[in-house]
């Protein structure tokens, strides 16, 4: 078991001392950026907003937001899409989603 966390106690980052600990904090720290790939999946990574999601399907932030608005779902160019959003538009898209 590790004595460091990802933050400590106080709130701030902890000092990396050694290589071996940045070597486990790269390994903890995995990013997956979203996307889609080319067999036409978009791959999600985090919440987003409908600004940022549709730049990663490159279609107007308009289209989204007027998709779910006919829905009876209000959200705005601020709003964080949850994951069963951003993978009912992306079937309505034509993509799979994962």
């Amino acid at each position: 078991m590790r004595k460091k966390s990802l933050e400590a106690s106080n709130g701030k980052k902890p000092e990396i001392e050694t290589e071996k600990d940045r070597e486990f904090l790269k390994e903890e720290i995995k990013t997956v950026d979203s996307g889609i790939n080319d067999d036409g999946v978009f791959i999600f990574g985090s919440l987003m907003t409908p600004l940022e999601f549709s730049q990663k399907l490159k279609k107007t932030p308009q289209e989204i937001i007027k998709y779910f608005f006919m829905k009876g779902i209000a959200i705005n160019l601020n709003t964080l899409m949850t994951k069963d959003q951003m993978g009912e538009y992306c079937l309505e898209c034509g993509y799979d989603f994962k």
